[in-house]
């Protein structure tokens, strides 16, 4: 009798990279390279550093991106107030 209780499997698909390049993240994002890169650089998007290669995860763009999300409808709720009182 195996007294080992068994591990629980990652659910990992490998057709599905983990970490994506500042290119392939720039191409996610439709903006350039240089953008991802300084995004990086200014905190604004979480890298992941291996070595020398910078990475990056698709959960850190998905929450770049909601946050921006949330900044626009931020923005359009005070613009739609302005509109609504004259100013």
């Amino acid at each position: 009798m195996n007294s080992k209780t068994p591990t629980a499997k990652p659910d990992i698909d490998p057709t599905t990279p983990l970490l994506l390049t500042a290119e392939a993240a720039a191409q996610a994002l439709s903006v350039p390279e240089a953008t991802v890169r300084n995004l990086h650089r200014t905190g604004q998007l979480r890298g992941i550093i291996i070595g020398k290669h910078l990475r990056f995860s698709p959960v850190a763009l998905r929450s770049f991106v909601e946050h921006l999300d949330e900044e626009a409808e931020s923005t359009d709720a005070a613009w739609t107030r302005a509109a609504a009182t004259g100013s």
